[in-house]
């Protein structure tokens, strides 16, 4: 194959001889990353609003009490990032979704009487992301798994 005047190519073959060695498990360096979860929500002008560890890595809550309006709607960031929201799969709510950058006009919905409390949990597991929100009256929760309500 001829490039230009001045340059040949010529085909070769070209070989690469991977090897590995055993190291001891004292020189791995293991990151740990630990990983803030924020509701951006109806009720906090939906700001990112830096949730409760109930048990850090894995449980993460808040409460709100439900304004004039009788209806809330929320979703998550991981780490106060837009680029990392955990919402619903569809606008008005369903299975979770993300974290990713698709969230756009997502949320989950809550209702009630003004001034009823909800309390909204987040747990985040390696097997699925589940969100339940409860008040004295109701009980709804959403997977990444199966959802329901």
């Amino acid at each position: 194959m001829s490039l230009g005047s001045s340059l040949e190519v010529m085909p070769s073959t070209l070989w690469l001889r991977v090897t590995w060695e055993p190291v001891e498990s004292s020189d791995l360096a293991i990151k740990v990353v630990r990983h803030s979860y924020y509701v951006s929500a109806s009720w906090t002008a939906y700001k990112p609003f830096e949730m409760v560890a109930v048990r850090r890595g894995e449980l993460y809550e808040t409460t709100v009490r439900i304004g004039i309006h009788g209806i809330e709607e929320f979703q998550f960031m991981r780490d106060a990032d837009v680029l990392q929201v955990i919402h619903p799969a569809a606008k008005g709510g369903g299975a979770v979704h993300g974290p990713d950058s698709q969230a756009a006009g997502k949320y989950w919905r809550i209702s009630g009487r003004t001034g009823e409390p909800w309390t909204i949990q987040l747990q985040v597991t390696p097997a699925a992301i589940t969100i339940t929100a409860t008040s004295p009256r109701a009980k709804a929760i959403w997977s990444s798994n199966k959802p329901s309500r």
